[in-house]
């Protein structure tokens, strides 16, 4: 790949997300050209309204390295210095306080807002690198699986554009066209509960009022993580930036007949209005109170998913949400995409096969890489794995979030992301979107 004359590998990314643009500045930190493709017809931009996120030490470390100065992450995240548990009755009274000045290595965790964590990665990739408004819709892969063949739609435009390359990596999100092709009978599971997220900005002065109520029911908002819970309901709330606050309230309800379309629930102001009057009669009226003045709150459906049988076909491979669909608990969904993309430049350290018939067809190797145990995406070592529940309490009487998977296994699609280059099976793929 260094050699005089020799071109660097071509990699395409299908999904312009964190998950995507991690995939890229860790290829091309290890020599190769890389092509982001992203349906989305331009970058976010202006005051975000999306939702807020935290961050692990360990991706922290990672985004830092391809930013190159850490005050940049520093000056849009707050740091997270503590958790509080809080219980409440039907009287909206808190029975119940838990406080941990440490949750393992929390303290080192941060919160930012989605748009802002996206922009700065964005901007600190080559500006050719990623395609706006570009739609995948099929792909091919070469006799042996020597090269990839990408066709997209150009949304402006309404042509068909073609890209070749020896890499493919889908992370076009846990709705993934790409899995569905070469798992068609994999489907995602509804968890039996869903959402209302939204971020309330206060810099506009007339809303010092909310502020001031809030604070005063939330004192250690700028260092702290708050959980409230009722009874069936969960509720996330911490600052994001300096003007920002993020909120997220967990709620049992039934399918609803949108499952496994899209994990964005459009809302309309009767969806609203009933939220609004749902939170005066479970929360606290200062929460209550935020929720009401929230701009453009909006619904996510929460779906899980069973362990894929594998990750990799050929020089194809599945990363993110599309590799391992997950509940959004424990922060490990972005943290997964971001942490994970070290593995796209660092060898294994072991090379022992863990002897499954999958796992020999698809050259997965089973090794330790950072310091930690890894496991590989084939059934054989899925069994093995252990499952992590989290306590039904967290979403009421009934089954509450969890998580299926180990980390190790959730984070195996980026240890398949190092060895792809080598793969040079023997099979072809077409899929037609």
């Amino acid at each position: 790949m260094e050699g005089a004359g020799k071109r660097a590998p071509k990699a395409i990314v299908v999904g312009g997300s964190i998950a995507g643009l991690s995939c890229a500045h860790a290829l091309i930190g290890a020599g190769w050209d890389v092509t982001v493709l992203e349906k989305t017809l331009s970058a976010p931009t202006g005051s975000p309204s999306g939702a807020g996120l935290s961050l692990e030490p360990q991706a922290i470390e990672v985004v830092n390295r391809w930013l190159g100065d850490p005050s940049i992450l520093h000056d849009i995240a707050f740091g997270v210095a503590a958790v509080v548990h809080q219980t409440y009755d039907k009287e909206k009274k808190a029975i119940q306080t838990l406080r941990r000045d440490s949750f393992d290595d929390f303290i080192s965790h941060r919160s930012v807002h989605w748009t802002d964590l996206h922009s700065v990665i964005r901007r600190a990739l080559p500006s050719d690198v990623v395609l706006w408004g570009h739609r995948f819709l099929s792909l091919r892969t070469s006799d042996g699986g020597g090269s990839v063949r990408v066709e997209a739609k150009n949304l402006r435009t309404d042509e068909t554009v073609e890209f070749e390359g020896d890499l493919l990596v889908a992370a076009d999100g846990s709705m993934s066209a790409i899995r569905q092709y070469f798992l068609p009978d994999h489907k995602m599971r509804y968890s039996g509960y869903s959402a209302w997220r939204g971020v309330f900005d206060y810099s506009d002065a007339e809303k010092v009022d909310a502020v001031t109520g809030i604070r005063r029911a939330y004192p250690e908002l700028g260092n702290c993580l708050y959980f409230d819970y009722a009874d069936g309901n969960h509720c996330v709330f911490f600052q994001i930036n300096s003007d920002r606050l993020n909120w997220l309230w967990y709620f049992n309800t039934p399918e609803s007949g949108r499952e496994g379309t899209s994990v964005t629930k459009k809302v309309d102001e009767e969806m609203i209005k009933e939220m609004h009057e749902e939170a005066r009669r479970i929360w606290n009226p200062e929460l209550a109170e935020l929720m009401r003045q929230t701009k453009a709150p909006f619904i996510n459906l929460i779906y899980d998913s069973d362990p894929l049988p594998r990750l990799v076909w050929d020089n194809v491979v599945l990363v993110g949400d599309a590799a391992h669909p997950t509940t959004p608990h424990a922060s490990k969904s972005t943290n997964i995409s971001g942490r994970g993309r070290r593995a796209c430049r660092r060898p294994w350290r072991s090379t022992r096969r863990c002897g499954s018939p999958s796992c020999r067809a698809s050259s997965c190797r089973r090794g330790s890489w950072g310091g930690s145990s890894r496991a590989c995406p084939s059934p054989a070592a899925r069994r093995s794995a252990p499952t992590r529940r989290r306590p039904t309490s967290a979403i009421g009487s009934r089954s509450g979030p969890f998580l299926r998977t180990s980390p190790s296994l959730l984070r195996s699609d980026f240890m398949c992301v190092s060895v792809l280059a080598r793969l040079r099976n023997s099979r072809s793929f077409a899929y037609e979107n």
